[in-house]
């Protein structure tokens, strides 16, 4: 009630499944009319199950897609699709092992090593870090729910 009352025009969500679906239900059944933005988990459907059909307008990022290779290696071993984070997991544990095995040294070595990651062939595609400890090689794509379903934004 405090936001709704505090007349923001938009609320962020930072909320996982399927706590964002029950976020974004009972934000409409509270009348807030702001614009609602969440996390990628937003398309997940427990999370659309959750919000009960209340999703529409919901703006959330997707990222691109992890390789086949790898989401075919995970429903082999574990007989289903993998999560949102898995193959993002996969690849920062995989870096960080290769960056260990690559310099014996101390810290510095470490970070110094991750800022050479250029085009490294992750499971969620080539992965680049630069000098900020950002990723600048993967695509996101801006999208909303419309009829219940996730469709891309057009437009800058």
């Amino acid at each position: 009630m405090k936001i709704k009352e505090s007349g923001a025009d938009s609320i962020y969500l930072p909320l996982f499944i399927p706590d964002a679906g029950i976020a974004i239900r009972q934000a409409r059944e509270l009348g807030m009319g702001a614009a609602l933005y969440s996390t990628s988990s937003t398309s997940d459907p427990s999370v659309l199950s959750a919000a009960g059909g209340s999703a529409d307008g919901v703006v959330f990022p997707r990222y691109t897609p992890s390789t086949d290779k790898f989401r075919q290696a995970y429903v082999s071993k574990f007989g289903r699709q993998p999560g949102l984070y898995a193959d993002t997991g996969y690849d920062a544990v995989m870096i960080l092992a290769d960056v260990l095995n690559k310099n014996d040294g101390g810290l510095s070595m470490v970070r110094d090593g991750l800022y050479k990651i250029t085009d490294y062939p992750g499971a969620s595609g080539s992965i680049t870090i630069d000098k900020a400890r950002n990723r600048v090689s993967r695509d996101i794509q801006m999208m909303t729910i419309t009829g219940g379903t996730p469709v891309a934004l057009s437009g800058p």
